[in-house]
């Protein structure tokens, strides 16, 4: 079955009995392992580290011994109880061996996660995992910005703090492209806070590493400023030091939904801008509303629908995805002079 979205934590935090075997597959790979490692707690709570109640493998592992899988999951312990086989780094070159282990009769309640990168909805692997009731398909892709913000409350509400509107608009700003780079950033801030409270953009500032978003709010607002060599050159910029060409596409699209959300429900401009959630982060907000005033809303609405047919061609094009994303600069950035 396929996961909603809006259900995936709830999911992982306690998943049915009745799922046996979970698929987690997308380009974050950080969400894919905190996701599998959720999943992997909810079987073996106590003791995941004993080699006889995890076992990991990985796609090398199957070219001497394709059926690795299988006896793995029918395998038993000495004491007893449930054990996870956790398949990692899957391709659909896998998938047969994942097939026939799925197929076999056990009579074991072990349970198997496999862990993927992108996979096209034509992926066989995935329908595997979609079309049967007692299995579990799970996307991981970037948080959004309102996924993003339940992250980022969620997590320090369990160490009893609160983000202010500007530490939740820095916050916002700075995370978000890989799931284990929040919840790292965001122990740090725990940690250097101390004790429960409330949490300021100063605080913000001294703990979270911030250099990439800088360079990605650079990226992003020469776009919608229509200075081609500079959105080229910060794009070039950002993928040399390791950005991949999905997370900022997505940065991209939340940068656009924002203004169409300025332009499209309000005539004052400064007004919607100071009213969006989560709100602007102060080193930006003079440039988001300077840039919203000059915007034309019919060329805003050109921009979403290339970055839509963007966005497909990142996940179907075999085009490498960092052309894609080049072509995609040039156009907006043409579009906005």
């Amino acid at each position: 079955m396929k996961i909603p979205p809006a259900k995936i934590d709830g999911f992982v935090r306690s998943p049915p009995k009745k799922i046996r075997a979970f698929l987690l597959f997308g380009p974050d790979a950080g969400m894919v392992a905190a996701h599998a490692n959720s999943l992997a707690l909810q079987v073996v709570p106590n003791d995941q580290e004993n080699p006889f109640n995890r076992v990991r493998i990985f796609p090398e592992d199957l070219k001497d011994e394709s059926s690795r899988i299988t006896d793995e999951l029918s395998a038993t312990t000495l004491l007893g109880g449930q054990r996870v086989i956790s398949c990692v780094n899957f391709t659909e070159r896998e998938r047969p061996a994942v097939e026939v282990a799925l197929q076999a009769k056990t009579g074991v309640t072990n349970r198997l996660i496999v862990c993927a990168g992108d996979l096209k909805p034509s992926s066989k692997l995935r329908k595997l995992f979609e079309m049967d009731e007692t299995l579990a398909a799970i996307a991981c892709y970037a948080d959004e910005n309102q996924t993003l913000t339940e992250v980022i409350r969620s997590t320090l509400a369990s160490a009893g703090m609160e983000a202010d509107r500007d530490a939740l608009a820095a916050l916002n700003s700075t995370l978000g492209g890989d799931r284990s780079v929040t919840m790292r950033e965001l122990e740090k801030l725990i940690l250097y806070k101390g004790e429960p409270g409330r949490i300021t953009s100063n605080d913000v500032a001294v703990i979270v590493s911030d250099a990439a978003p800088l360079g990605i709010d650079k990226y992003l607002f020469a776009i919608t400023a229509g200075n081609l060599e500079e959105a080229d050159n910060a794009l070039h910029r950002l993928l040399e030091d390791g950005q991949s060409p999905v997370r900022l596409h997505n940065s991209l699209a939340q940068h656009l939904a924002r203004f169409c959300e300025v332009l499209v429900n309000s005539s004052d401009i400064n007004k919607a801008s100071n009213a969006l959630k989560p709100p602007l982060f102060w080193k930006v907000k003079d440039k988001f509303i300077s840039q919203a005033k000059r915007m034309r809303p019919n060329r805003l609405i050109e921009a979403v629908r290339s970055s839509n047919s963007c966005g497909i061609d990142l996940r179907l094009s075999p085009l490498p995805p960092e052309l894609v994303l080049s072509r995609l600069t040039l156009r907006l950035s043409q579009l906005f002079k």
